[in-house]
């Protein structure tokens, strides 16, 4: 069953259709055409679009495909009971051919992919709508924001950096090796915890000289690290440049393929002289030539978005 929605939220949402004009330095990588697209969504109150960037779009057939193809091993060793990491590491060992590998995941994959799917088909479009849609609607209702004046600022991967003792802490993984892209642009935020852990990049392990090249510390605000790359170097790291720190850091890889780590996507839009974001959560890409919805999604979202709201001044 829908929610019923508020007078003042349809007359602020079921509008015509504009377009949130998207900034010219906004590069066409894939992932930023699918934030833009679901950005859209929202601005034109359309559910079925939403609907159609999210993994309960997929048939049975696609799923399983999907499945098969993806690169990501918190997926992987989920559906193997946490055997995935140890296959891996195994085959690196004795010396397995990353064939050998993959038929061993298919043949795996493929006992188990309908049990997942099943679950995925419990979930409603109407829970859909209400868990994941509407609270978005209703986050910008609350601050008032026309969406016809509103305009794209920024799409950014982000991370949330913490620390412990020896080791910096990215998305709740502990000094993870990072896969980044060219031609997408990288948004870091630090916790109290790793203020007095410095943290910089590097094209060499311990550095020490930072690499610089599109990096940007905003000065206001959470101070976060931006970074944006339309080439990228042949080697980057991140690390702590203080000794009594040193091996807090790892190697970030630049990959179109050879991993698919979920993305949290942060899209930010202008209402005025205010920015406001969203964050899309476990977004993941499809197998190449698979496609979803009259948008052609190229990746699709696997947690529910979340309003963060304003953001800062333009």
């Amino acid at each position: 069953m829908k929610l019923p929605c508020s007078l003042g939220l349809i007359l602020l949402l079921a509008t015509s259709q504009v377009s949130l004009a998207a900034p010219q330095r906004l590069p066409a990588h894939s992932l930023n055409v699918f934030a833009y697209n679901v950005l859209e969504s929202f601005r034109n109150n359309d559910f079925e679009n939403f609907y159609q960037s999210t993994v309960f779009a997929l048939d049975g057939e696609s799923f399983k495909a999907f499945l098969l193809k993806v690169k990501n091993n918190e997926i992987r060793d989920h559906l193997t009971n946490e055997n995935w990491s140890n296959w891996e590491k195994e085959a690196k060992e004795q010396n397995k051919s990353l064939l050998e590998l993959e038929e061993q995941w298919e043949k795996e994959c493929l006992k188990q992919w309908r049990k997942i799917y099943n679950h995925l088909q419990k979930v409603t479009p109407s829970s859909i709508r209400a868990e994941a849609f509407t609270p978005i609607l209703r986050g910008a209702e609350k601050e008032g924001i026309q969406w016809q004046t509103a305009r794209l600022h920024a799409i950014e991967v982000f991370h949330e950096v913490s620390a412990d003792e020896t080791q910096f802490i990215i998305d709740g993984a502990k000094k993870p090796a990072l896969y980044w892209e060219s031609g997408l642009s990288y948004r870091l935020r630090f916790d109290q915890k790793s203020h007095d852990r410095s943290f910089r990049l590097s094209t060499q392990r311990e550095g020490p000289v930072p690499y610089l090249r599109g990096v940007t510390r905003e000065e206001s605000g959470h101070q976060d690290l931006v970074v944006s790359f339309n080439t990228s170097p042949l080697e980057l790291y991140y690390f702590c440049p203080r000794k009594e720190y040193k091996g807090m850091g790892n190697h970030i890889h630049f990959s179109s393929g050879g991993k698919h780590p979920k993305r949290n996507v942060m899209v930010t839009f202008a209402y005025g002289k205010k920015l406001f974001s969203i964050l899309l959560r476990d977004c993941l890409p499809l197998p190449p030539g698979m496609q979803v919805g009259a948008k052609k999604n190229r990746w699709l979202q696997f947690e529910r978005p979340v309003w963060i709201g304003p953001a800062a001044s333009e």
